[in-house]
């Protein structure tokens, strides 16, 4: 007997996901987001190992940000087929280590890319692409209504450091933190206004060195959303912490592919665990 908690899942993704089915059984499913005029989704994906977000417009536009560890290649390319991304117009790295970059140069080589951006702190990569550098204060509208603001522009393996974005559609406001440090956090504070976040990407797939109760209290975000890495120290601590603040919590490793569809200043959070997904096929 299938769990009530799947058949609710799936009747509600059934209203809201369009499954396009296969002309041939040798093609590939294709998830249909079925995107209103004006409406964005980025949905972060369920990776064995790192992260990788796909940000997609009504207008067909597909922006990546990272692309998962080595080991989670299969899983992002079968991904990147199922919600029907064979171009991405943009692609933005967050950090040289190899949970953000796995996949980088086999994206670069095999799929078409409009803009390449990298932080200034990979000035030395070589992939044979044009690129675009960020550092702090680089302002951004890869898409129509889509701004981005870099933060902090910073890398150090160490003090798990990485670039910082705050993204906002239409008054919705997505914190997209790669750093995990206390001292970084405490300067966004002192810099920045962050008590309008709706929506914080936690640093460092929950690296006990950032997301402090501080910097929380001062964002105070209604949801997180958590990254699987498979060795995180202090990650328990740091899922308290969150817990603590009453926000609701997403992460890849329990709830699947999780999708934030905004538009006009609301937002709305689905979720698509793989097995659900070949059930609805």
């Amino acid at each position: 007997m299938r769990p009530m908690w799947n058949i609710f899942l799936l009747g509600l993704l059934l209203i809201n996901f369009g499954i396009l089915q296969p002309e041939y059984p040798t093609d590939v499913e294709k998830i249909d987001l079925q995107l209103d005029e004006e409406e964005i989704a980025f949905t972060f994906l369920d990776l064995p190992n790192g992260e990788c977000t796909i940000i997609q417009t009504s207008e067909g536009e597909n922006i990546l940000i990272n692309t998962g560890s080595p080991e989670s290649e299969d899983e992002l390319l079968h991904y990147l087929k199922i919600y029907g991304i064979d171009e991405i117009s943009d692609l933005i790295i967050t950090s040289p280590d190899s949970e953000y970059t796995g996949n980088l140069k086999y994206l670069v080589e095999n799929i078409a890319i409009d803009n390449l951006i990298l932080p200034n702190s990979m000035s030395d990569a070589k992939l044979g692409k044009e690129t675009d550098w960020w550092g702090k204060g680089t302002k951004s509208e890869p898409v129509k209504d889509l701004k981005v603001l870099v933060l902090n522009e910073d890398y150090s393996k160490k003090k798990h450091l990485g670039m910082d974005l705050l993204l906002e559609y239409n008054d919705t406001y997505l914190l997209y933190m790669t750093s995990a440090d206390k001292e970084v956090e405490n300067r966004l504070i002192r810099q920045h206004d962050l008590s309008f976040v709706n929506i914080i990407k936690v640093g460092d797939f929950g690296n006990d060195t950032g997301t402090s109760k501080k910097f929380l209290n001062a964002c105070d975000p209604q949801t997180a959303i958590l990254f699987h890495k498979e060795t995180t120290y202090g990650k328990s601590m740091v899922l308290e912490r969150l817990k603590e603040t009453w926000l609701d919590l997403y992460q890849t490793s329990q709830k699947g592919n999780i999708t934030i569809k905004m538009k006009n200043g609301y937002y709305h959070v689905f979720t698509l665990t793989l097995d659900t997904f070949q059930q609805m096929s």
